[in-house]
């Protein structure tokens, strides 16, 4: 079983649309793993999804939350039982919703993640990566090696901003490499 948040209503106060649903059945189909959802992050895109302002349009009910670490539980008919426990995140934003217990997805779609660094690194690899991937191949000629620096956005209230000792803000700098989570995603995203 599984508790979740769904969206039925698109648009308005989120308080007021989205609900938390108990109790709901779920199982392994042929192809498909259920996962236990370790951690799931609100992405600013998250809302944007449940007010019809996002890219991908909901269609409700709509199961909330676009990204997490997940940990296969169970596997459906002519799925490779070995992926039981693997730590993996579900590329696919939107469809399988992470703000729950559990989820279910097809195996197409399930990436798996080391297991060794902290679990919350690889929960922003469905949307954050994807979006980079298309601003840097669709507005820059990077190269293999190529770096990106990019300034963190600036919030409204002094008080949070983010700044170093000197009081300075900090800029986000951006590496590629085969070494990173990011890359198992977008090669994911490549593919798919």
């Amino acid at each position: 079983m599984t508790s979740k948040l769904v969206l039925s209503t698109v648009g308005g106060d989120l308080e007021e649309t989205v609900a938390l649903v108990g109790g709901v059945e779920i199982s392994a189909g042929a192809g498909e793993v259920v996962v236990d959802v370790e951690a799931a992050p609100i992405n600013g895109a998250d809302p944007l999804f449940a007010m019809g302002r996002f890219g991908v349009h909901p269609e409700v009910p709509a199961d909330m939350g676009a990204e997490g670490v997940d940990r296969v539980a169970e596997v459906g008919p002519g799925v490779d039982p070995a992926l039981v426990g693997r730590r993996v995140v579900l590329p696919q934003t939107f469809r399988f919703g992470t703000w729950a217990t559990r989820t279910v997805a097809p195996t197409s779609n399930v990436v798996p993640v080391p297991e060794e660094a902290d679990p919350l690194q690889p929960t922003v690899l469905a949307v954050n990566p994807a979006t980079a991937c298309v601003l840097l191949h669709g507005y820059a000629d990077l190269g293999p090696g190529d770096r990106v620096g990019l300034q963190r956005p600036v919030p409204a209230r002094p008080a949070a901003r983010q700044r170093t000792r000197r009081g300075r803000r900090r800029p986000l700098r951006l590496g590629r490499g085969p070494d990173t989570y990011a890359s198992l995603v977008i090669e994911w995203w490549k593919n798919h």
